[in-house]
């Protein structure tokens, strides 16, 4: 795994494992998901993915998870 990058348009300034130009649209006018930080910060696979009801305009209920627990809490 390479070296993350920090993304100034991110209001909570976490470092993610893509800088925001290597992000593809790949499912464009479908709404969002969401998946864990192991996935968006660590750069690990998902291993599970599942769709839940939602409420929210923009979720369309996707989940991704990497099934990995890290011990260390992302600041």
């Amino acid at each position: 795994m390479g070296k993350a990058h920090t993304t100034r348009a991110d209001p909570t300034k976490k470092t993610f494992r893509l800088r925001p130009d290597q992000i593809r649209d790949i499912a464009k006018g479908f709404g969002g998901c969401i998946a864990t930080d192991t996935i968006t910060r660590g750069g690990r696979k998902a291993a599970f993915i599942y769709r839940e009801a939602t409420e929210r305009n923009l979720d369309r209920g996707w989940r991704f998870m990497s099934g990995f627990r890290s011990r260390r809490v992302h600041a």
